[in-house]
């Protein structure tokens, strides 16, 4: 008997989740890009900064600005 109640009601909860399966997969339309973007010859990357935890994240608070920098310029 407990068998059974435990799974009706594992049964029903999937049976709830499978409703949100396909709005979950369907993506927004992508925005438009501005010809400027599409023409530039030149960026500027600027490094805002921000707060860095260290006991969170390892490197150094500009690894993420390094690493990001690195991929631009290859």
């Amino acid at each position: 008997m407990m068998l059974n109640t435990r799974l009706i009601v594992v049964s029903l909860g999937i049976a709830t989740m499978l409703q949100f399966v396909p709005a979950l997969s369907a993506q927004a339309p992508a925005a438009p890009l501005p010809a400027q973007i599409l023409t530039a010859k030149k960026v500027f990357i600027s490094n805002a900064g921000g707060g860095f935890d260290k006991d969170l994240w390892s490197g150094n608070p500009s690894r993420t600005y390094n690493q990001f920098y690195g991929a631009m310029k290859a």
